[in-house]
């Protein structure tokens, strides 16, 4: 029987490294170094952090001095603050998920059968195609983490490597629901607080004799401010929305 010939290939390996950088099997074996974060790196999550946590003094006073002191309704103050609260949690608890989980780490060591999701009926033209794609052709390696970059995967300037299906300010594929449910607790508490708000700034206007003079100023704040961050963060989950519905 004639033996099969082995053809070397036009570029080695070797080529396609820089000289003054680390090898990519080096790299899996030594594990992904972060690098360091700067302090300002962290100013755009306390400033997220401060939004959330910002009306909790003026519904503290709205849901005292007028649902408890004037409506004499505990009961009613109570839900309201059990409701405000849970879903403040709720917010915050998806926000750090959203900063604390891997986004999504990019598997280069798939073969074209892992692929197909380990099938062992792989198609006659896929069983008899190599394994080692084209690293060179366009959007298949990535020059900054020196390695192959899957489809639909980009390079994060944050995380210093390559994101699967990553969407905007590290947001990927292990991180995208915890991003949605963000969206929707955060829609859902300030919908919650410009509704009571307004009511509760209503109420003031017509009985202007029986509430303080400060506590419809906090009404006030806190109708504006709820109404402007629905309007805002609203549509933006309404969008993600679309296209969790275009995708399925």
């Amino acid at each position: 029987m004639p033996r099969r010939t082995v053809t070397q290939p036009l570029i080695d390996e070797v080529e396609l490294q820089p000289r003054d950088a680390i090898t990519f099997q080096d790299a899996l074996l030594d594990g992904p170094e972060k690098p360091k974060k700067p302090w300002l790196y962290r100013l755009p999550l306390l400033f997220t952090v401060t939004l959330i946590l910002a009306p909790q003094p003026s519904v503290l006073r709205m849901l005292v001095y007028h649902h408890w002191r004037v409506l004499q309704e505990t009961k009613l103050a109570i839900v309201h603050l059990l409701m405000i609260d849970g879903l403040t949690i709720l917010t915050l608890a998806s926000l750090t998920i959203c900063v604390v989980r891997d986004p999504g780490p990019v598997n280069v060591n798939l073969s074209r059968r892992d692929d197909y999701g380990g099938d062992a009926d792989v198609g006659l033209a896929e069983a008899l195609m190599d394994d080692d794609e084209d690293f060179t052709a366009p959007g298949k390696w990535c020059r900054k983490c020196w390695a192959p970059k899957p489809e639909r995967a980009h390079h994060c300037s944050i995380c210093g490597r390559c994101v699967m299906k990553m969407g905007s300010a590290c947001i990927g594929h292990r991180t995208y629901p915890a991003f949605v449910h963000f969206l929707t607790c955060a829609t859902l508490l300030a919908i919650y607080i410009a509704t009571i708000a307004m009511r509760a700034l209503v109420y003031s206007f017509r009985n202007p004799f029986i509430v303080d003079e400060s506590t419809p100023i906090h009404e006030l704040g806190l109708a504006a401010y709820a109404a402007i961050v629905s309007l805002v963060v609203g549509p933006f989950a309404g969008y993600h929305y679309y296209l969790i519905t275009q995708v399925l």
